[in-house]
């Protein structure tokens, strides 16, 4: 393999993966119950987090994606991912799940709705008009922003047994970046290759 190949190699992965960070948005959150309701199927997702008086979790979606339907009031996407962390204790639901974003109704509001198994998780966040002016996927989320309300829920389809929560902190999740030696590597490894080019010549 030549220089040339060898930086290609490095530099196309490297580019993939800063985008591919860029566009996917995280955000931890902490939330207090404020519903509980009805007996949930022992073991389940729902029994536990009826137990629990606050959570923590996580969840995530990517802007890149394109929208399944958007009617000009309601945008649906396929991506996604909720995160209920507490105690030691994790649950996820499924990858690509619904992301959801209403804006020319009378409120404005972003969700995601994922499953595992017979329980589903929802993040809901809901706010005056002014938030959304189209149906894409917002770039970023501001717990201030969503003055109605704030709400993190577990429902059980076997019983309809749910928790409820209200979320009291939401925290954007900085990407991690790429080491800051990496664009300094394929200066060098560029360098590398004019010298060898040079060497060449002279030598010819």
């Amino acid at each position: 393999m030549n220089i040339k190949s060898l930086i290609a190699s490095i530099a196309v992965p490297i580019m993939l993966v800063s985008a591919a960070q860029a566009a996917v948005v995280t955000y931890n959150f902490e939330a207090t119950q404020s519903i509980n309701v009805g007996t949930a199927t022992p073991g389940s997702i729902t029994e536990f987090a009826q137990t629990q008086t606050t959570v923590t979790g996580s969840f995530s979606y990517d802007t890149s994606t394109g929208p399944l339907n958007d009617n000009g009031d309601i945008a649906l996407y396929l991506t996604g991912q909720i995160t209920l962390n507490n105690g030691g204790t994790g649950f996820s639901s499924l990858p690509l799940e619904t992301t959801r974003v209403i804006y020319g109704l009378n409120l404005d509001q972003f969700a995601v709705i994922g499953l595992n198994g017979d329980d589903e998780f929802t993040i809901t966040l809901t706010g005056d008009t002014s938030l959304f002016s189209s149906g894409d996927l917002p770039l970023s989320l501001a717990l201030a922003n969503f003055g109605q309300s704030a709400r993190f829920r577990v429902i059980d389809f076997n019983t309809n047994a749910l928790a409820q929560f209200d979320i009291t902190s939401l925290t954007e999740v900085s990407p991690v970046p790429l080491p800051a030696a990496a664009p300094l590597f394929l200066a060098g490894l560029a360098g590398a290759g004019f010298a060898r080019r040079r060497h060449k010549k002279q030598a010819a």
